[in-house]
């Protein structure tokens, strides 16, 4: 019988002196085969006395990793080894339908599926050699878009009425809603649905703060950041990989800047 152990996540970390930063959410889980320390050192001033750190997770495969990210085991419960498959969890993003024009039923449907296909091309580009193709398979069997196309409540609305609908929960909960760095969610507008290869989505983040995001000090420069960016349809995967390590704000910031600035994973 395995225990499970309460982490807190939003560690630092380091390994081999490197250190890293984790803005996660469910990185550490599946602890119960870790080697756990707590993340406390010389270089860290106050970190949290309760953190703790998953040593093994960095030694396996790429795609290993990440389903064991995404099982979330009760604080306390004892689970059998067979049994740890029942609490992974899916993984996704809410993706909102705002434009109800000519053909979009047919462009909807077909981004729904590049998306879907990019995930699965995507998950197998990224499996290492020693990866076990059944991780492979599961995590894209785990794999969910929260597709949202209701035109009574979705047809014409903007961005920051949308932004306000994933905080209200209207049509349900969205995914992700409490899950820290992933709080983002898919925006497909007449633009979207214009491009004639469907290559691209708007990726909006939950909680901007428009006040906030404007720099107290131009002197380090303009503004960047506006809570949202555009990105190819392909990329959903790498996405949520990089929120692994980064704020959705970082990763804007590591555009040109902008309104709805492109976002181009191998660049960044």
């Amino acid at each position: 019988m395995l225990s499970s152990i309460p982490l807190f996540l939003h560690p630092y970390f380091s390994i081999n002196s490197i250190v890293y930063f984790c803005n996660g959410h469910g990185l550490c889980a599946g602890a119960y085969h870790a080697i756990l320390f707590p993340a406390k050192s010389a270089w860290l001033p106050n970190p949290p006395h309760d953190t703790f750190v998953n040593v093994t997770m960095f030694t396996q495969p790429r795609i290993t990793k990440f389903v064991d990210s995404l099982r979330k085991v009760p604080e306390g419960e004892s689970i059998e080894q067979l049994k740890l498959n029942d609490y992974l969890q899916p993984w996704g993003f809410t993706i909102y339908r705002t434009y109800y024009g000519p053909r979009s039923n047919e462009q909807w449907d077909k981004l729904l599926q590049n998306i879907t296909t990019g995930v699965k091309h995507r998950l197998k580009a990224s499996g290492e050699s020693n990866e076990d193709p059944a991780m492979i398979t599961k995590a894209k069997e785990l794999f969910k878009l929260d597709a949202r196309s209701d035109p009574a409540v979705l047809d014409g609305l903007t961005l920051e009425e949308v932004r306000q609908l994933y905080h209200d929960g209207t049509g349900g909960q969205p995914l992700n809603k409490d899950n820290g760095p992933w709080r983002v969610f898919i925006l497909v507008d007449a633009d979207v649905l214009a491009s004639p290869d469907l290559g691209m989505i708007k990726c909006v983040a939950a909680d901007y703060d428009a006040a906030a995001a404007v720099p107290k000090n131009t002197a380090f420069g303009p503004q960047r950041y506006f809570g949202w960016l555009t990105m190819s349809s392909e990329h959903v995967l790498i996405l949520w990989f990089e929120l692994e390590m980064y704020f959705f704000e970082e990763i804007g910031n590591g555009t040109a800047g902008g309104p709805g600035a492109w976002w181009d994973p191998d660049k960044w």
